[in-house]
């Protein structure tokens, strides 16, 4: 079920032509969205846009049935997490927590027991008395995630929380907030360029460039077919080739590799890993034999640059693999035919 709907947005910053444009997108109640794209895409724009902290210039905003497009921020029942904690330095932990409660009128006594419950949430039990400027960067975050929790808004709004900490933090903080949007069943809408927090945290995502989306779905389901070149770069895809059709043959530019395609107008190929193999398998399938120019690891994976004529083919296998290979070695691959994926 939708809790938020976007309508015909559309943003204009006077200062240049960049034009925040989204005719519609739907995030539902209980779950993980995302928003990802390059620095400048427009991304914390429509963040700041959706918690109104950016004036709407048109469209509409829906949460929950109901028009909030010209609502105050502070009225619209969500709840922001910045780059930066800022927490209150004054003030402790527990009244950092517990001020959203505060500003509503909540008691003292019943906004300490809430905001003690939600200390415990993102692990700091018996840290309550202490301020800001004695804690770690992480444990700055989990303050303000837990401030943000408190009032149980219905959409938490988190604009890239995690960028300034250190990657084993990084990775920590990811596991805190996944852990608590499906204990708590959360509405979160997220911010990042990092592929690594679109794979572990998001249900859904949509992918935005020039102020506009130009993919939506899930973290797999886009990356096992992008739709535009530019989708497939950002999700770190490194084969993708120029070429033309002909004879319902696409080859490659400055190559021999030729596939039998049925798309006419195609002018790029994107040779996924995943349609590489050093063995024949069960399927239509074409050869491709090049010199190892590069070896090196990555997440786990060799990763090999082979010289095929003009281009460099990129091929990843495990570090299981039973036969190595070795910078200069001739390397013969089969390419499945079905998982090649074109662009116009």
């Amino acid at each position: 079920m939708a809790l938020l709907q976007l309508k015909e947005i559309q943003m204009q910053y006077n200062a240049s032509d960049f034009l925040l444009d989204i005719p519609e997108l739907e995030i539902n109640e209980n779950e993980f969205f995302g928003l990802i794209g390059e620095s400048g895409c427009g991304k914390t724009s429509l963040l700041r846009t959706i918690g109104g902290l950016q004036k709407l210039s048109h469209g509409k905003i829906v949460l929950g049935g109901e028009d909030i497009s010209q609502i105050k921020a502070e009225d619209r029942n969500m709840s922001m997490v910045f780059q930066e904690s800022l927490l209150f330095p004054h003030m402790s932990i527990i009244d950092n927590v517990a001020f959203p409660l505060k500003i509503r009128g909540i008691s003292k006594s019943n906004r300490y027991e809430k905001a003690r419950l939600y200390i415990e949430k993102v692990g700091l039990k018996g840290y309550e008395d202490r301020y800001p400027t004695q804690l770690s960067g992480g444990q700055q975050q989990r303050v303000s995630i837990a401030r943000a929790l408190i009032h149980e808004p219905k959409i938490i709004l988190m604009d890239e929380p995690f960028s300034a900490l250190d990657p084993e933090l990084r990775d920590e903080m990811r596991h805190l907030v996944k852990d608590l949007q499906a204990k708590l069943s959360l509405t979160v809408i997220f911010v990042t360029h990092q592929l690594d927090e679109a794979a572990l945290l998001f249900d859904r995502v949509a992918m935005i460039s020039q102020g506009k989306i130009v993919q939506e779905g899930t973290p797999s389901d886009i990356y096992k077919s992008p739709k535009t070149i530019e989708v497939a770069k950002f999700f770190g895809f490194k084969n993708i080739y120029p070429g033309e059709v002909h004879n319902s043959n696409f080859t490659v530019e400055g190559s021999s590799l030729t596939f039998p395609i049925t798309k006419t107008h195609s002018k790029c190929v994107l040779i996924p890993n995943h349609a590489l193999s050093r063995m024949k398998r069960d399927s239509t399938f074409t050869e491709v034999t090049g010199q190892v120019t590069d070896k090196n690891f990555i997440h786990g994976l060799i990763h090999f640059k082979i010289d095929i004529g003009s281009h460099g083919l990129h091929y990843y296998e495990s570090m299981s693999s039973e036969t190595p290979i070795h910078v200069g070695d001739m390397l013969t691959l089969y390419i499945e035919i079905d998982k090649l994926i074109y662009f116009n």
